[in-house]
């Protein structure tokens, strides 16, 4: 039986209902927020979530009425009229050269003033703010704007205070022109990833209705479990054949690395990346990999890392890597707009997706990376870009499954020789073991990067466990010492030894397999000394 196609690199909602494309049908949240015709909207969400469908789903529906909507929800709702639409993609202009951005801008506007009919005059064809106002003030009906990916420009030049204050200089005319010529507004959209506060381009709109938090909202991009599961029944079914696995070992194994992402205030709706699974399902020979980490922003996460967040130390860079540990950041810090020479790490990674929302209250949100996959890709950005290694190159997903297969066969001595092939060959070498901590850390980053799921410092009521691996039906649990030279190394083991014995380490619910390991490593030699399975 042949499969229906699955709308991989297809950003427009009517070339994906024309090719027959599986698509998940959001359309009785696009009815509620297209019938209201008072604020304009915003919503934020990460690259590749599925913003661009959602607007030319609503340019579709307002310049074609109900012809590519049979036979979804909204095909039943939806009684308005046609409009004419002014559809902008910032993602598409370019974003090094403000000369060339205006050129791509008034383009962009001036066709669109062409197709409405509108003629502009030569006075006014210079800005994109004067093109707008003419094209508010001659228009002789309502008009509908769609802006995607507005922040495109900015986000790019982030780390360019200068080349940022002109872009942004150019998106408030325009955003101001728009405030200034509302009567002729039928609908006003945009999209982006941030909200930048010192960029002034929202203060305008003092009823911009922001739903990027709100629950109501929260599944009107990417993909619940029950969307996943009931509208790629027959995909999940083909990859479970493909890769011999039993479809319900699949569905977890992709809970596991590809859901988890969660943009609402109550942390109630957690979705699928569709992108990942979308190329998950038309290559699902290529395994469970990642895909939408090598698209993402990881560039702009980096840098500003390195500007700010990884100075000192090598134990104390490591322990900022550490995102198992919850990030607990204020309700203003995520709600409100972003400050570009404020902006805090836990804001950037959460608007950029690698960080998401486990849990709300009153004041504040707790946070934590979504799944494996993003996991992995932060555990690289670190090992490559801050220890100046290329991680792809021995860390790989077929070298993690070994390092699973000799936990669980207990084969230590096998384990020992892969982990200390591991820490020589990341860089920054010398200064490893000069703390218990960055051994640990290098090796909970190395499994993750590997596919390994891991987390430190895990604490029970009897105290609190150096690295915990759990699988679904064992639980791998390491103690970690140093000794500053051989001698001390079998001291050390058996302080560990007694350490995880006496205080039950692992001994949780829910209840699994437990193997329990010591691991001694050496200043003196640089490596790992001695590794035991303890009772």
């Amino acid at each position: 039986m042949e499969l229906q196609k699955l709308p991989v690199g297809i950003p427009e909602f009517e070339k994906l209902r024309q090719l027959n494309c599986v698509y998940v049908d959001k359309t009785e949240l696009v009815y509620k927020i297209a019938s209201d015709e008072g604020a304009p909207y915003f919503l934020s969400r990460p690259r590749r979530f599925g913003k661009s469908i959602l607007t030319t789903t609503f340019k579709s529906l307002f310049e074609h009425g109900l012809e590519y909507f049979k036979g979804l929800a909204i095909e039943k709702l939806w009684t308005d009229k046609t409009y004419k639409v002014l559809y902008l993609n910032f993602a598409d202009m370019n974003s090094k050269n403000t000369e060339q951005f205006i050129k791509d801008f008034n383009s962009d506007l001036l066709a669109a003033a062409e197709r409405f009919d509108i003629d502009i005059s030569d006075t006014q064809k210079d800005a994109p703010n004067s093109i707008i106002r003419q094209i508010l003030k001659l228009t002789k009906e309502p008009i509908v704007i769609l802006i995607d990916e507005y922040d495109s420009q900015l986000a790019t030049n982030i780390n360019n205070k200068e080349l940022f204050e002109k872009f942004r200089e150019i998106l408030h005319d325009f955003f101001n022109a728009i405030k200034n010529n509302t009567k002729n507004l039928r609908f006003f959209f945009i999209t982006g990833v941030s909200r930048f506060s010192n960029a002034s381009l929202f203060s305008a709109f003092n009823n911009l209705q922001d739903i990027s938090m709100n629950i109501e909202y929260a599944g009107i991009t990417g993909f619940s479990v029950e969307e996943f599961e009931y509208y790629f029944k027959e995909h999940l079914e083909h990859a479970s054949k493909v890769l011999n696995k039993p479809l319900v070992e699949l569905k977890q194994d992709l809970k596991e690395f590809y859901d988890g992402y969660c943009f609402d205030e109550m942390a109630s709706v957690k979705l699928y990346n569709p992108w990942s699974v979308l190329n998950f399902l038309k290559n699902p020979r290529s395994g469970i990999i990642s895909y939408w980490a090598s698209t993402a922003q990881t560039s702009l996460v980096y840098e500003y890392y390195a500007r700010r967040y990884f100075d000192g130390n090598l134990d104390e860079q490591l322990d900022r890597a550490n995102f198992n540990i919850p990030i607990r950041v204020s309700r203003q810090a995520l709600n409100n707009s972003m400050n570009i020479s404020e902006i805090s790490e836990s804001a950037l990674l959460f608007q950029t997706g690698y960080l998401s929302v486990v849990s709300g209250d009153v004041d504040t949100f707790t946070l934590l990376p979504p799944n494996l996959e993003i996991k992995a890709e932060l555990s690289e950005i670190f090992v490559d870009k801050i220890l100046k290694c290329n991680s792809r190159q021995f860390l790989t997903r077929s070298l993690g499954r070994q390092i699973l297969k000799y936990l669980l066969n207990t084969d230590t001595e096998s384990l020992k020789t892969d982990l200390n092939l591991i820490l020589k060959n990341l860089s920054n070498y010398n200064t490893i073991f000069d703390h218990e901590n960055s051994v640990r850390d290098l090796i909970s980053l190395s499994l993750k990067i590997m596919g390994i799921d891991n987390y430190v410092e895990v604490q029970d009521s009897c105290g609190r466990m150096e690295l915990m691996i759990p699988t679904r039906t064992h639980r791998f649990v390491f103690e970690f010492k140093l000794a500053t030279n051989q001698s001390e190394v079998d001291k050390k083991f058996c302080e560990a030894k007694k350490q995880i014995i006496k205080r039950d380490y692992g001994n949780l619910l829910p209840a699994l397999e437990l193997k329990r390991y010591v691991l001694v490593a050496s200043k003196e030699t640089k490596s790992i000394d001695r590794l035991e399975l303890v009772l």
